[in-house]
C-alpha cells in the first residue's frame, strides 16, 4: 500500500488534494493507497515520526512555523526516504527544495 502525507495549512487546498489523490486511486482499483492529511509541517514531522513515515510527501510551501523547505528538512533528518513533492505558486523556494532532494520533473 502507498503511504501519502498531505500538509497544506490551507483546509481548501489539502481537501482539494486528498481528493484528487482520491480520485485517483479509486480509478485503480488495483492500486492500493492511503492519503493522510496534516494542516501544518509541525504535526506532520510528529506524524511520520510515530508512523514510521510515508512513501510520499506531497507539501506546500508557504506554511507558519515549519514552512515546506524547513518540514523537508526535518523529516530528512528523521531518515524518511520517501519523495517530497511541494505544491505552491511561489518560485522563490525552488533552489532549496534541491536542498531537501525534493521530487524534480521537466
Amino acid at each position: 500500500m502507498l503511504k501519502i502525507a498531505v500538509c497544506d495549512d490551507q483546509e481548501t487546498h489539502l481537501k482539494k488534494t486528498a481528493g484528487l489523490l482520491n480520485s485517483y486511486f479509486d480509478a485503480r482499483p488495483a492500486l492500493e493507497g492511503k492519503v493522510t492529511l496534516f494542516n501544518s509541517g509541525r504535526s506532520l514531522v510528529e506524524g511520520a515520526a510515530e508512523q514510521g513515515g510515508f512513501d510520499l510527501y506531497v507539501l506546500d510551501i508557504l506554511m507558519p512555523e515549519y514552512n515546506g523547505i524547513e518540514t523537508g528538512r526535518r523529516l530528512r533528518k528523521l531518515g524518511e526516504g520517501g519523495e517530497i513533492i511541494y505544491l505552491t505558486n511561489a518560485n522563490d523556494f525552488a533552489a532549496d527544495s534541491y536542498d531537501v532532494r525534493a521530487f524534480f520533473i521537466c
